[in-house]
């Protein structure tokens, strides 16, 4: 390795600088640590306290913005052009670290803080990152819970006076002859001359006299001074993060506040004014303001906002009747001189708190539909699925009590599931909220949404079960024994003229029903339950379903009033009914849904490209046919035309 002393108006010291291959000590680019991963202590308003830790593997970690040449590296976070300090070249990581090339800053008011960073004085580094999926791996017991982000995006770099991850350091490894051309660099006194590297030791100058005024202890008191004051900024920075994290504000108070330099008693002042102004603008005697989070009260507005009706909201929170930006406002502080449009698209960009809020909101906002207010939900059985995987269907056949023998134990009863199978499907669907619909204020479509998505779910079910029963869809209309449903083998299929869901076309279904046998040979006494039809049979149905006296017949009885359901559909072709059995005695068809998701779930986050909110919709289901009995199919025959 070639030593270079480089005469340089720095300090002296002993930190190493890696240059990058085709650098030289003009251009002074140098490699930083910016994560390890480190373990450690964050605060949340809704989370409260809670120890993050990051997953630095280029799965989890998206590198993009911090290799499309343009990510920053900053002084101390602070989000304005004097504070950039260089540019990130070059970013990777590699065995468990985030590495970065950065290219320092040119302009001369850089110049002491890069006398500081390359003299090992400022060697702390902490990164700007926004988290897109936490996952819980919390231990038994721990005290405080642990979220590791398994997704995330780092957007900047900045050299901090403290930093979270104490192992994120200028002091950088070395890396290697296969790596780079590396040069050590040797900070030497001012007035120590230059030798250039030669093949044979350069001769050592005489060093320079001292200056009269400068007593042979300067080095010493130097060092102690700048020990004296990086531990008084550290002490500064501690004390501002601690008031602003007491205080229920954001981290990111505590950043403006001390990039901008203020003092620990300046800041202290500074957030209780803050806070008085919150208090003004939360009563007291509010008992939201007393029993919610600023989140909760936001998510409460916000709510009552789309849906007065069904979500109530205590006049006296602060957020109460507020336009969608100043409850994004309520999350997110707004920079000085920020328009509507800029803050939005930064807001909804770098907080991952607004999209959570988003989708709980939209979650609870989903319509109350279900299962029983469309057809399939009176027709077919619900079976839940913990995966993806091709499943049996359950059917439990019915059985006979046998005599019991002295001495020896009752008989067995044959249960078996059905031959048949089911497979669930993710199916979903993602809609998009535009930026501009949230500067406008128009909410119109986070009510609507979840409303729409709700019946989505319920609407692909009941789509897909008519289209089994109709035989034209691919869903699987051939069963176990390669037959369709509705086969001459199966004998649960009629054509019989005139024959409407009337009593006495319910007496011709359970006719039919009734030849249907168990595994065992058995009569399985099934009886139609449901009647199945479409808008052209739905009169004369719910006539048949609650009329006490035969619809035309006054003077006979109708013996199945009261004894039966009616599940219209349109998607049911004129002229054809089906008689259904109980589902709950034996079911014929079933639908499945995965498991711990008994309704459509919403959830929502931001395509970076565009800033808009993208609200993903997801229904996982699937429909089946457990056996051809327990259902028959009646089609009504229409009557030739007579011949002249």
């Amino acid at each position: 390795m070639k030593t270079l002393k480089v005469r340089k108006h720095f300090a002296k010291s002993e930190a190493k600088i890696i240059l990058r291959e085709g650098s030289d000590e003009q251009d002074g680019s140098f490699d930083l640590v910016w994560t390890t991963g480190h373990k450690g202590r964050r605060f949340d308003w809704d989370l409260g306290e809670y120890d993050e830790e990051l997953e630095v593997t280029e799965e989890a970690c998206d590198l993009t913005r911090l290799n499309n040449g343009a990510a920053p590296f900053l002084i101390q976070h602070a989000q304005h052009a004097m504070a950039v300090a260089g540019v990130v070249t070059r970013a990777w990581i590699e065995d468990g670290k985030g590495y970065a090339t950065i290219k320092p800053s040119v302009r001369e008011d850089m110049r002491e803080l890069l006398k500081d960073i390359y003299a090992g004085v400022l060697r702390n580094i902490s990164v700007g990152y926004r988290v897109i999926t936490y996952r819980d791996v919390t231990n038994p017991d721990d005290k405080v819970r642990t979220l590791r982000a398994i997704k995330w995006e780092p957007g900047e770099i900045s050299v901090v006076a403290i930093n979270f991850d104490p192992n994120a350091q200028t002091s950088i490894r070395s890396l290697g002859a296969e790596e780079t051309n590396t040069v050590e660099v040797v900070m030497e006194n001012e007035n120590q001359p230059v030798v250039e590297p030669t093949q044979e030791p350069a001769p050592t100058p005489e060093p320079a006299p001292a200056p009269a005024s400068a007593p042979a202890s300067e080095p010493k008191e130097a060092s102690a001074n700048a020990d004296a004051a990086i531990a008084q900024e550290r002490a500064r920075s501690a004390s501002i993060t601690t008031a602003v994290r007491a205080a229920g504000f954001p981290v990111d108070l505590a950043h403006d506040l001390i990039s901008r330099g203020v003092s620990a008693e300046e800041a202290s002042a500074e957030v209780f004014r803050k806070l008085e102004e919150r208090n003004k603008k939360q009563p007291k005697t509010s008992p939201q303001g007393a029993q919610m989070t600023v989140r909760e009260q936001v998510e409460a507005a916000l709510l009552n906002r789309i849906d007065a009706k069904r979500f109530p909201c205590d006049k006296s929170n602060t957020f109460y009747r507020a336009s969608f930006v100043k409850l994004i406002e309520g999350i997110e502080p707004r920079n000085p001189g920020e328009s509507d449009n800029a803050f939005v698209k930064r807001a909804v960009v770098t907080t991952a708190t607004l999209t959570e809020l988003l989708s709980n909101v939209a979650n609870k906002l989903l319509g109350k539909e279900s299962a029983e207010n469309f057809s399939y939900g009176k027709i077919a059985a619900h079976q839940t699925l913990k995966d993806f995987k091709e499943t049996p269907i359950i059917l439990l056949s019915g059985f006979n009590l046998a005599a019991k023998t002295e001495g020896d134990n009752y008989a067995d009863a044959a249960l078996s599931d059905s031959e048949e199978r089911i497979t669930l499907e993710e199916r979903g669907i993602i809609v998009r909220i535009s930026q501009k619909a949230i500067v406008n204020d128009d909410l119109g479509a986070l009510k609507a949404i979840p409303n729409r998505a709700s019946n989505a779910g319920h609407r692909d079910i009941e789509k897909r079960m008519h289209a089994m029963l109709a035989l034209n869809s691919g869903l699987g209309p051939a069963l176990k024994d390669t037959k369709a449903l509705f086969h001459a083998d199966h004998a649960n299929s009629i054509t019989v003229g005139g024959l409407a869901p009337t009593p006495e076309g319910i007496a011709q279904a359970n006719i039919v029903m009734g030849a249907f046998l168990d595994g065992a040979g058995e009569p399985m006494d099934l009886r139609t339950k449901v009647i199945l039809c479409g808008p052209d049979l739905e009169f004369v149905a719910r006539k048949t379903a609650s009329s006490a006296v035969v619809p035309g017949k006054a003077t006979d009885v109708n013996p199945y009033a009261g004894t039966l359901e009616v599940a219209v559909s349109s998607r049911i072709p004129a002229g054809v009914w089906y008689a259904i059995a109980d589902k709950e005695e034996f079911a014929a068809l079933v639908y499945g849904t995965l498991e711990g998701v008994a309704e459509p779930n919403v959830e929502t986050e931001v395509d970076f490209n565009s800033s808009n909110l993208k609200t993903k919709v997801e229904y996982p289901n699937c429909v089946g046919v457990a056996s051809h009995k327990g259902i028959v199919k009646i089609t009504v025959a229409t009557p030739e035309p007579e011949e002249e």
